[in-house]
């Protein structure tokens, strides 16, 4: 556990730092997207509007109508700004800039006056100063003298270090100097769009000149609360505090708005403009009410409140917002003093808190990947993004914390990419010490079988001798203190090796068990869900792959998988597990299926011929070679070739073989160039690859190559419940051809056929079947028409039937084929062959040395030879090359002691009077061969 979580911390902690080092390279990358991520969650949760505290009054296309387009008169705002006084307005703000005097033909100096009486009377009135903003802090421009002296009263001292934090401006213009010195306050207009083109935060305040201007809508804020400049402090990266602020109810508090690290404002809307989320009034209607008289009307919809009058109609001062394309600049102040007065600002976290969340879901995705199954970790991962989505929108709504979303989802991606792969490789290379460990362990077994052998036949020669010493002591050939001295010597001896014996076979033991629970282990993985299953079961049928087995499903699930890619395929089983129909299988689900398919028998090409039957040859390149033919290799360009039976291929050509997978090319018998094949590798084989590599029978090169993916497929008697299913498609298949009527399996037969132990799987099992309905009568097949003669513990046990038709074929007492065939299954371990027969182990022994003998003379003395005819496969030659060593040199041993060939003629027989009469014949050949020096 706690190695798990130290990985899950490197990759989060690794996914961090790169992620950073990106936002580094490209600091951009990820404020579009963010960004959207913002809106998302803006356009699910708007703040709630205090329809209490503010009334917009707009200049719409009506009131351009009726006071024209352009510039107004300004005699028509200082009606507006009296008249509003008048009703009780508690603060108005103008979203109009009044820079320059007026034209004459829009009143002149006179409407300037007018403006500037209303103003002074009002004593509320809050005035634009439009800016041009820089987008970073800094120093800013100087202001000029009489612009800073009209705006000291109304605004508040910072220290410099929150003035150099703050967005500086490069260009302010003030008001009317008569309006700046009578105005209750002014503010900026100004705002950054992001990249996008979308208002999403407004500067609380901005750098003029050392002046920290506030927002129109933070000024609007203030003077409706009662904040004089003095008790507005500003901390950037932290908050905006209004300190004692007077609500309408009369109750006084401090109010703090959370700022970014240059003091900006997230603005939190309430909703879109052309929605009307706060109360509205055109300019026109309130303007006629002011002129009808209609006061009382006037002061129920403005008494006690702000009035924010905005230009609605100019198309120029249109912004995009989270929420809309299109909406007047001045609905952005509207939103910025909706956002104060609700206290419902938005917040982000601290940037250290936003790496640490980033490396926590990177570590927590890192964590669940590696402590779950590959399904259960994905799972895990995504319900932790889910859940930090969740918590992004619940967070937005509940307390208007704005949590970063695209960097995590990244951190997310990435670790969880990053422990896939680290998985990947990590099972790669413990399957590779896995297969090495197999091998080193395959490696000791064949050791340990050879020392088991080697003391196995010592403890017989010793058995021998000390069976001779104690006949020569009946008959007086030996003196009596001589003769006690031997048998002492040869018991201790014989008692030593039969020790030696015996922990031989008990190494071997402990080492196949080992074996038998690694493989044990790698087949015992997560099970599959029934759902899964049943699809499983539907895909593999349309294949021609009938079965129920979990354990054979889940290797036609591997095959789907990597049938696509150019992975190479290693199909492990006994014959008659359907290895080719896994090889055709997986060559039609492949994007090679419109090529070729070409299977070719590795045990059946012979060596001479091997290059011109798997590369091609040209034609008078040898003897025969009359055309060009195209090799197997070539016949499969762009397709799939199947190598069948690789395990039987020679170690020579092995490695002819090797070359051609490692390079992709084809050189024909005869041609002096090289040709490109692109083929997919797909290879077979019922014998141990690995125990292969152990005993160097098999390339670990030439293994490494093939291995890419290995499916195992479990022999039928694994499976006995596809036994019914498969028998009942055999007939099927088998009365169609014949044209019979429909023939179905009794119940007798199908349990017959269901405890069968089937070694020839189902190849066998087919074989059965056609043979049962040729001989059933009627449309039933009883258990009699299987001819499966025998118990099915006897079968488990005894041999195939082999090929002389003695009375004893298949029986090991009377065969010596049946009996050879059970101690190759026994890797020549006689003791353990004889205790599966129920045999002594001196009788297996002494049938075994006779077929040696019975070999040695067939090959004319070539014991390499002689060994590989008895032991059928190279894993099992060098075992039998040691015992036949032995007796070659025990034998040599005897016949030395005789004078003569006729005394060792008589003497051998008499010695060796338990081999069977029919190797005496063998023995008297050998003990001819030793006497005339041919040992």
């Amino acid at each position: 556990m706690k190695a798990l979580r130290s990985v899950s911390l490197l990759i989060g902690f690794a996914g961090t730092i790169l992620l950073a080092l990106l936002m580094l390279l490209v600091p951009g990358l990820t404020e579009s997207w963010e960004a959207k991520t913002f809106d998302l969650r803006a356009q699910w949760h708007r703040a709630a509007p205090n329809d209490g505290n503010l009334l917009l009054i707009g200049r719409d296309a009506e009131s351009d109508a009726r006071f024209g387009v352009g510039i107004w008169d300004r005699a028509v705002f200082a009606t507006m700004i009296s008249g509003l006084h008048r009703a009780g307005a508690q603060v108005v703000g103008l979203d109009f800039h009044f820079g320059e005097e007026s034209p004459a033909e829009r009143g002149g100096a006179g409407s300037d006056r007018a403006l500037v009486e209303a103003a002074t009377r009002a004593g509320n009135v809050l005035f634009p100063l439009p800016v041009n903003l820089s987008d970073h802090a800094g120093e800013a421009p100087t202001v000029p003298l009489p612009l800073r002296n009209g705006m000291a009263r109304s605004l508040p001292s910072f220290e410099p270090a929150v003035l150099h934090a703050l967005p500086t401006t490069d260009h302010i213009a003030g008001p009317l100097s008569g309006l700046l010195h009578v105005a209750r306050g002014v503010g900026h207009i100004g705002a950054i769009s992001d990249a996008d083109g979308v208002y999403r935060r407004v500067p609380s305040f901005v750098n003029a000149g050392g002046q920290a201007i506030p927002s129109l809508g933070v000024a609007l804020a203030a003077a409706y609360l009662h904040i004089p400049p003095d008790r507005m402090t500003l901390s950037p990266g932290r908050s905006l505090t209004f300190q004692e602020a007077t609500f309408s109810d009369g109750t006084k508090r401090n109010l703090s708005i959370p700022v970014d690290d240059q003091g900006d404002i997230l603005i939190n809307y309430a909703g879109r403009w052309t929605e009307g989320p706060f109360p509205y009034l055109s300019f026109v209607d309130v303007w006629d009410a002011i002129q009808e008289g209609r006061d009382a009307e006037l002061r129920e919809q403005v008494a006690g409140k702000a009035i924010l009058i905005v230009h609605a109609a100019l198309g120029s001062d249109k912004r995009q917002t989270p929420l809309e394309l299109t909406a007047p600049g001045g609905f952005i102040l509207a939103n910025i003093f909706n956002t104060i007065l609700t206290e419902s600002a938005l917040w982000t976290v601290p940037v250290w808190l936003h790496w640490v969340l980033i490396m926590g879901i990177g570590t927590g995705a890192a964590w669940c990947l590696l402590a779950f199954s590959l399904w259960g970790g994905l799972v895990a991962a995504a319900l932790i993004g889910a859940v930090y989505l969740l918590v992004s929108f619940v967070g937005f709504a509940a307390s208007g914390l704005v949590l970063p979303v695209v960097l995590p989802f990244m951190a997310l991606a990435l670790a969880t990419g990053s422990t896939l792969a680290w998985t990947r490789w990590l099972g790669a290379r413990h399957i590779r010490q896995l297969e090495d460990e197999r091998v080193e362990y395959y490696r000791r077994l064949a050791d340990t079988q050879r020392a088991l052998v080697e003391r196995e036949t010592r403890a017989e020669q010793l058995e021998e001798d000390l069976n001779q010493a104690q006949v020569d002591a009946r008959v007086g050939q030996t003196e009596g203190t001589e003769l006690q001295a031997l048998v002492a010597a040869l018991q201790r001896d014989l008692q030593t090796a039969q020790a030696q014996a015996s922990q031989a076979r008990d190494a071997v033991n402990d080492l196949q068990s080992r074996i038998d629970k690694m493989q044990t282990a790698q087949a015992n993985r997560s099970p599959l869900l029934e759902g899964e299953l049943d699809v499983l079961r539907q895909d593999c049928a349309q294949f021609g792959i009938l079965t129920r087995d979990a354990g054979l499903l889940r290797m036609w699930k591997d095959l789907k998988k990597v049938a696509k890619s150019h992975v190479p395929i290693l199909i492990l089983g006994e014959p008659g597990t359907g290895k080719e129909l896994f090889a055709q299988a997986g060559h039609r689900l492949s994007e090679r299926a419109s090529y070729a398919f070409v299977p070719v028998n590795m045990a059946a090409v012979p060596a001479d011929l091997f290059e011109s039957e798997l590369f091609g040859h040209l034609r008078g390149s040898f003897t025969g070679a009359v055309r060009d033919h195209e090799g197997y290799f070539q016949q499969a360009d762009k397709g799939t070739i199947f190598l069948d039976e690789i395990g039987d291929l020679r170690s020579d050509l092995q490695a002819k073989l090797l070359r051609v997978l490692q390079d992709g090319m084809v050189m024909r018998v005869g041609d002096k160039k090289a040709m490109k094949v692109d083929v997919r590798v797909v290879s077979a084989t019922n014998r141990n690859l690995l125990q292969g590599i152990a005993e160097g029978w098999f390339r670990e090169d030439l293994y490494y190559r093939l291995h890419g993916i290995e499916l195992r497929l479990p022999p039928l008697r694994e499976r006995q419940t596809d036994v019914p299913a498969l028998a009942q498609a055999f007939i099927d298949q088998f009365v169609a051809k014949a044209g019979r009527g429909p023939v179905a399996l009794s119940q007798g037969a199908a349990d017959r056929l269901q405890s069968w132990p089937w070694k020839g799987n189902v190849r066998e099992l087919k074989r059965c079947v056609e043979n049962a309905v040729m001989l059933a009568e009627g449309a039933t097949i009883q258990v009699e028409d299987l001819r499966l003669a025998g118990s099915v513990a006897a079968t488990a046990t005894s041999a195939v039937p082999v090929t002389d038709a003695s009375e004893g074929e298949g029986d090991p007492k009377k065969s010596d084929p049946a009996l050879l065939k059970t101690i190759r299954e026994h890797s020549f371990d006689l003791q353990a062959t004889a205790t599966t027969l129920g045999w002594d182990r001196s009788t297996v022994m002494q049938r075994l040395k006779g077929m040696c003998f019975q070999a040695l003379v067939q090959s004319k003395g070539d014991q390499r030879a002689a060994a590989a005819s008895l032991a059928s496969e190279p894993g099992l030659t060098r075992l039998v090359e040691v015992k036949l060593k032995e007796y070659v040199e025990h034998l040599g041993k005897v016949v030395a002691t005789y004078p003569s060939t006729e005394a060792a003629l008589t003497g051998c027989r008499k010695r060796f009077k338990n081999l069977p009469e029919r190797y005496q014949e063998a023995l008297a050949t050998l003990v001819r061969f030793h006497m005339e020096g041919g040992g």
